[in-house]
């Protein structure tokens, strides 16, 4: 009985991941997108810094 209960547990924790990044995929694209938008562009960076 423990064998199984592990099983459902092991089962349903996947189950909920995988959920998880399905809803998380276009959050953490944009965040993705954001990052690398400003690694290409730094004056906006450099403009925040330096307040000009």
């Amino acid at each position: 009985m423990r064998h199984h209960k592990i099983m459902s547990t092991t089962s349903i924790t996947l189950v909920g991941v995988t959920l998880a990044i399905a809803v998380l995929a276009g959050p953490l694209y944009d965040y993705s997108v954001q990052a690398a938008e400003q690694l290409l562009n730094p004056m906006q960076y450099v403009k925040a810094v330096l307040g000009s």
